[in-house]
């Protein structure tokens, strides 16, 4: 029943399907509470209810749909803190909580939700640190948690084998510098960080990530001279949006790098590459527009050797 113009709260007859797998309802101009009854559908797998004015609370109840492999609740009302009921979904692989008004520390009981390939929750307000157990998601593909308030040091949860594509931390309150173990991030295709207090030099070391195409350091405290020679025999050899404006780095840009940005300047590798970069502008700094994850999260349950889009929302 998605894209519909439902206009109402939910019709109380859904709550009694208790045979239902799947109930998609996104963007049919809902609104009210989620209530508490959606426990009833304990046989559900995929719950969508993105796009919509669905406002109030996540229901704790929620917590007993244990069969949940796919939610999301995008772009919606929704306020209050993530219960920890959350937890107890222990074989969700996509959970998209993003452009909501939730707020709060995040739950301990995320960390058993260690089979999560898609994690948005991105656009909302919570705070606190990151936790360190995200280095158990092994699976883990797309990792957003931009514009919100959290702060402390971005955690060295990056371990070897990692498989992230996509990472956007960007619009936080996070400090210090940024781990090194994102090296072992062999997949990574592109990363936000722009926009918190980070304190660093300039990381050269990433220049050997073999697929990484969008680099977004802006707005940071990154210093030092930016000419240092190379270790990389080929340095970013894909990338294709670098933005380092607003930071505090010296000396003149890398030659290299120019010489090297061959993905910046190949037409027809770029045009068979849209899906990743939807368009780049070129203003008074170096600036991005990129279509949403979650338009195509379901990609990431379905096919792993797709592209998918890397999102600053």
């Amino acid at each position: 029943m998605s894209y519909n113009n439902l206009s109402e709260p939910f019709p109380r007859q859904i709550w009694n399907i208790t045979t239902l797998h799947e109930l998609h309802l996104r963007d049919a101009s809902l609104n009210g509470i989620i209530p508490s009854t959606i426990e009833n559908l304990s046989n559900l797998q995929w719950l969508e209810l993105s796009s919509n004015q669905l406002n109030g609370p996540i229901p704790s109840t929620i917590g007993n749909l244990s069969n949940l492999i796919i939610l999301s609740l995008s772009s919606n009302k929704l306020n209050g803190p993530i219960p920890s009921t959350i937890g107890n979904l222990t074989n969700l692989i996509t959970l998209s909580l993003s452009s909501n008004k939730l707020n709060g520390e995040l739950p301990s009981s995320i960390c058993n939700l260690t089979s999560l390939d898609v994690l948005l929750l991105s656009n909302n307000s919570l705070e606190g640190t990151i936790p360190q157990c995200f280095q158990n998601f092994q699976s883990l593909l797309i990792f957003h948690l931009n514009a919100n308030h959290f702060s402390g040091l971005i955690p060295s949860i990056f371990i070897k084998g990692c498989s992230l594509i996509s990472i956007n931390l960007s619009g936080n309150k996070l400090q210090g510098s940024l781990p090194k173990s994102l090296i072992n991030c062999k997949s990574l295709k592109g990363l936000d960080v722009g926009n918190n207090r980070i304190l660093d030099k300039f990381p050269f070391w990433m220049e050997a990530l073999p697929q990484l195409r969008v680099l977004v350091l802006k707005s940071n405290k990154f210093d030092g001279n930016m000419s240092l020679p190379s270790q990389s025999y080929l340095s970013f050899p894909k990338l294709q949006v670098l933005d380092i404006s607003r930071n505090a780095s010296g000396g003149s840009l890398p030659q290299r790098y120019f010489k090297n940005f061959k993905a910046m300047m190949d037409v027809k590798a770029n045009y068979e590459d849209m899906n990743f970069v939807a368009h780049v502008e070129m203003t008074m700094t170096l600036s991005y527009i990129i279509l949403e994850a979650e338009l195509l999260f379901y990609f990431t349950v379905r096919n792993r050797d797709e592209d998918f889009f890397f999102s600053s929302q």
